[in-house]
């Protein structure tokens, strides 16, 4: 599968961008960050106790969810593999020095809506695989690409976790153009470096939180995952910001 079609933060971010993209993800509201905890959490409570656990991000970005989960298994050790498209994002990651240089880490730098990256993995089954703030870009048929093949890649009783923006099934949601809102509020407020156009900065952010259409319907994608043969339930729905987990029943 090809995802040319689709937007990417390649396509959205320059080096210096990505530099700033922490910046503005902290400004933030609440409720992403909250989103981000619950997601770590719920990765922390369902990896068994015994051995060490194999995690696959999709999307890593400047790999924040990486350093946050090193701090949540502070007393243990984990694997963790992310499939990345940005070699920006990949390279403010490095500066950050996010990514440790050891075995219990691989960072490919391929698209993940490509056969090549998976191919790509060392290992052919995972604890758990998420994405944040990822899929809303990407068609249904996309999404499911991408849900169908994480899946395939966890051990039974593994749990997928997908925190992203969605809408509802009501036609009357309003609350996509809170979010453009809240996006342009967080760049305002963040402090960027300044050889950062922030205009350029804000279009790009309001362009990877939000798509020109509606997100996808949370109902439709529980439906989704359910069908590929997953127990589903939604741990925080805030707004359009939503976590929803699949555990792979077989």
């Amino acid at each position: 599968m090809s995802a040319t079609a689709f937007c990417s933060r390649s396509d959205l971010f320059n080096a210096g961008e990505a530099a700033a993209y922490d910046c503005v993800s902290a400004a933030m509201p609440a409720r992403y960050h909250r989103a981000h905890q619950v997601q770590n959490a719920a990765l922390l409570a369902n990896m068994h106790a015994a051995y060490e656990p194999a995690l696959l991000e999709i999307g890593p970005g400047t790999c924040k969810d990486l350093s946050d989960l090193r701090t949540v298994f502070s007393s243990r050790s984990f694997q963790w593999t992310g499939i990345e498209r940005s070699q920006s994002m990949i390279d403010a990651a490095m500066a950050s020095q996010r990514i440790p240089n050891n075995a219990e880490t691989q960072l490919i730098l391929a698209d993940a809506f490509e056969d090549e990256a998976w191919s790509q993995l060392h290992r052919m089954d995972f604890d758990a695989c998420f994405s944040a703030f990822v899929l809303h870009h990407y068609s249904e048929e996309a999404r499911l690409w991408i849900h169908r093949r994480a899946i395939e890649r966890l051990r039974v009783g593994g749990i997928y976790i997908v925190t992203d923006l969605f809408a509802s099934g009501d036609i009357a949601d309003k609350s996509h153009g809170k979010e453009a809102q809240d996006v342009g509020a967080a760049v305002l407020k963040a402090k960027l470096l300044a050889h950062v156009d922030r205009e350029r900065l804000r279009a790009a952010w309001v362009q990877h939180y939000l798509h020109e259409n509606q997100p996808p319907v949370l109902e439709h994608e529980v439906e989704s995952l359910y069908k590929l043969g997953c127990s589903v339930r939604v741990a925080m729905r805030s707004i359009q910001v939503a976590v929803v987990i699949a555990t792979k029943d077989s």
